[in-house]
């Protein structure tokens, strides 16, 4: 019987443990994923189609490798890219149902391709197989199961192939007829969203977890908890200032957001859906939503903000990662700033006083 745990908000367990096989253990966001998947675990247990004890495929390794993220209680987040990259490695119609000492150089270089035909890029692709690489080694650990190093052996082949490759830096920046289009085609929530990020800087997922109860209104600061970093994300909370340094007033934007626990509650994915929606609606091309980070970012150059300012606000904190973001305009050199199409809103009549503590 499939054991069914509470283990958050937003969070269930499911572990299912069965003689003469491997623990299974999963997390869902609702209780209702979490118990559909463990009806059909059982089902396939039962059915004699799961992997029998000695055996390891690929998926069951992705699977240890949930298990001791768990057990150390840094659970792989549903929203994060992480998990992206697990489900693709995990998934039966790729690799997920290969056994691990089967898996070849060929066998996974024949993968990346069919990676590649999903329109998957070189950098994407070479995530994937180095998250494999960390799968593997500590689902060995974990099960205490000597495992090939077929990820090594395999990085000559694909590189050659041009499978995997190191990531290309984006320079695309919407123009203010393009935006325009997109705006229209956006709700004003949505629009809201996008305006706010151009003014920030922040990435959607910041976006989408500020709450009111973050916000210091007397100096006109949010707190952006978890913010992303390169070694330690987990407890990197950063204040941030509200600028209107880019052609749109942040504070004003998120003033005329309604009453709740969170300013925009939405979900990243949704944000992500919706900005893309949009933009082929409006027939714009090659526009991501993290491309506004970018956007935000010349933006704030380019009103003159010194390097050390837009630091602050973007979360930098080597300031030669700057450089891929500050594509400016040659007519910033003239001081002009950019032109962008505004939302009508009423500003809140009321300034809302929150924590005030120092950063």
């Amino acid at each position: 019987m499939a054991s069914i745990t509470q283990t958050g908000p937003n969070s269930w367990r499911v572990l299912i443990r069965r003689k003469g096989h491997a623990a299974l253990c999963r997390t869902f966001s609702t209780e209702r994923e979490a118990r559909q998947w463990g009806k059909r675990a059982e089902a396939e247990i039962a059915a004699g189609r799961t992997m029998a004890k000695g055996r390891l495929t690929v998926a069951r390794a992705v699977q240890a490798f949930r298990e001791l993220r768990e057990q150390g209680r840094r659970p792989v987040a549903l929203t994060s890219n992480e998990e992206y990259m697990l489900r693709h490695l995990a998934d039966p119609e790729g690799i997920g149902a290969v056994e691990v000492d089967r898996l070849t150089p060929q066998r996974l270089a024949e993968w990346c391709r069919t990676r590649a035909d999903d329109e998957a890029g070189p950098y994407t692709i070479g995530m994937e197989v180095s998250k494999l690489a960390t799968v593997l080694k500590y689902a060995a650990i974990s099960l205490h199961t000597p495992l090939p190093d077929v990820v090594g052996a395999a990085r000559p082949l694909l590189e050659y192939g041009g499978l995997i490759g190191p990531g290309k830096a984006r320079e695309r920046r919407p123009s203010p007829e393009e935006l325009a289009r997109v705006l229209d085609q956006l709700s004003p929530q949505m629009g809201d969203v996008v305006l706010f990020a151009i003014a920030t800087a922040m990435r959607r997922a910041e976006i989408c977890r500020i709450r009111w109860a973050d916000v210091d209104a007397c100096r006109r600061l949010v707190l952006i908890r978890d913010r992303k970093h390169p070694k330690r994300t987990a407890g990197n909370h950063q204040w941030v200032p509200l600028i209107d340094r880019t052609g749109i007033d942040a504070w004003a934007i998120l003033q005329r957001q309604p009453e709740g626990e969170r300013i925009f509650p939405l979900s990243p994915e949704f944000v992500s859906d919706s900005f893309a929606a949009a933009c082929k609606a409006a027939g714009v091309q090659n526009l991501h939503f993290h491309d506004l980070r970018h956007e935000a970012t010349s933006r704030m150059f380019e009103a003159g903000m010194a390097i050390e300012q837009v630091a602050i606000v973007t979360g930098h904190q080597d300031w030669r990662n700057l450089r891929r973001y500050t594509n400016l305009k040659p007519e910033s050199v003239h001081g002009t700033r950019p032109d962008t199409p505004q939302r009508p809103g009423n500003r809140r009549t009321e300034s809302r006083r929150r924590d005030t503590s120092e950063p």
